[in-house]
């Protein structure tokens, strides 16, 4: 499991440069990886190790330590068992396995595992004849793969590896994908878009500048020594199986709408104990023993959000629940002191899943209407995601601006009482928030966001 304030940064390069290794410098990379390793490794000092991108074949990782490489990165190939047995032939050479989602489950060690998969985060630009599927800046983010990641796979650091966006307007998504990763309580094997990488060689100037804003948050992040990144914050949950498109579109819209959900394994998901208010187990069939979970936790007054898998009837697995009422698409069931929202039909449109679960999350609570009840809450912020952690006697909520940095004031709210918090960003000395309280939450107003804030807030006990 990733351990509390540590943030390695991994940078990816086309060919063996001196450039490259001065740029690892720059930024504080622990490890270089270089995609086409041909000729003798780059000379370096310090602690920077330089590893060759080779396929998984032994003359291939002998011909790399040749070179002078400190070891090897490469994508997992054969079966499972040839895999491991490559592995086991290489000492600790081997220092990083790409992964498909397919291959998640492969023992890796002692190399580090990565997930090859995402997507180069930040704002995506409309086209002049687009027009728009929703009422929001369409944000691209990588928050619900870390957040399923650290909790199917919690044994390892969550990495992810996905190719740049090239596009000289979005010079800004390298810092948004440092900075998700800190957030997400991860890491991303960093590759500048080509004209990135050309601008800086060449001396152009707005790629120097965003160099030099992608080496201060580098800095920044590098510097939070003792930040829990390991979630658990919020009291929203959904359940998950294998990370197949259908899986991930459900968590990635609910991490769009700000609901920062915990991630319940299929088959494991223990929601007792966690503080947790709703659970949505949306177009799968519950198994007997997570059906006696979800039962447990609608009893004790939990809300579980549940639907069938497409083209499957509905299994009343929450027994004898009293109906209240019809909604659409879904009956409503009293369970013990809880709530079943049981909808007849799976959901073809992950939107509107995510729409109806942030309306449950938001109507759940003393007043019973509006969206105060949500774990967090952002007003005048379009652009910007979060994700919440617990952390020891209270929560951690950092934003990440997906946009260019937010230069206005904005509004955000947190759910639970709160005694006391601390702001800090790049280039922002830790600073007390100012927070106006209203009973069973709190606001405070946050005087703009340079890609990335860390609130962390204290809560008093019972």
């Amino acid at each position: 499991m990733l351990a509390s304030g540590l943030f390695a940064v991994i940078l990816a390069w086309p060919a063996p440069e001196a450039q490259a290794v001065r740029l690892a410098s720059e930024l504080g990379a622990g490890t270089l990886i270089v995609h086409n390793p041909s000729g003798p490794a780059p000379a370096r000092s310090g602690p920077l190790k330089i590893l060759a991108e080779i396929p998984a074949d032994a003359k291939a990782a002998e011909a790399a330590r040749r070179a002078g490489y400190d070891g090897a990165a490469l994508a997992a190939s054969g079966t499972r068992a040839e895999f491991r047995a490559f592995l086991q032939g290489q000492a600790d050479f081997v220092r990083i396995v790409f992964l498909k989602a397919d291959q998640l489950d492969w023992d890796v060690r002692p190399a580090q595992a990565v997930l090859r998969h995402g997507q180069w985060p930040g704002l995506k630009p409309a086209g002049a004849s687009e027009a728009g599927a929703t009422e929001r800046p369409w944000l691209v983010g990588n928050l619900h793969l870390y957040a399923y990641l650290r909790a199917l796979h919690h044994g390892r650091t969550p990495i992810l590896d996905y190719l740049p966006e090239e596009q000289s307007a979005r010079y800004e998504g390298a810092e948004v994908a440092l900075a998700e990763a800190y957030a997400g309580g991860g890491e991303v094997v960093l590759e500048l878009p080509q004209m990135y990488r050309t601008g800086l060689l060449q001396g152009d100037a707005r790629a120097g500048q965003a160099w030099k804003s992608l080496c201060h948050v580098s800095g920044f992040l590098a510097a939070q020594a003792g930040v829990e990144r390991s979630g658990g914050g919020a009291r929203t949950a959904i359940v998950a199986g294998p990370l197949d498109e259908e899986t991930e579109e459900f968590l990635n819209l609910a991490y769009r709408n700000n609901l920062s959900p915990q991630v319940l394994p299929a088959g494991h998901l223990a929601a007792a104990g966690r503080g947790l208010r709703i659970v949505a187990a949306v177009n799968r069939q519950v198994s007997a023993e997570d059906a006696r979970q979800l039962r447990q936790f609608a009893r004790a007054g939990g809300i579980v959000l549940t639907s069938p898998p497409l083209g499957a009837e509905p299994q009343p697995w929450w027994g004898a629940g009293r109906k209240l009422r019809t909604e659409g698409p879904r009956e409503v069931y009293k369970v013990g002191r809880g709530t079943v929202y049981a909808y007849r039909e799976a959901f073809v449109d992950p939107a509107q899943f995510a729409s109806d679960l942030r309306e449950a999350s938001g109507v759940d609570n003393p007043s019973g209407y509006g969206l105060n009840g949500l774990d967090f809450r952002l007003w005048n912020a379009s652009t910007t995601l979060g994700i919440l952690h617990r952390a020891g006697d209270g929560r951690t909520l950092i934003l990440v601006s997906y946009g260019r940095r937010v230069d206005h004031d904005f509004l955000v709210g947190l759910r639970g009482r709160v005694s006391s918090g601390t702001f800090t960003g790049p280039g922002k000395p830790s600073v007390p928030l100012r927070l106006m309280p209203w009973d069973w939450r709190v606001e405070w107003n946050q005087e703009g966001l340079v890609r990335i804030g860390i609130f962390s807030v204290k809560e008093p006990g019972p």
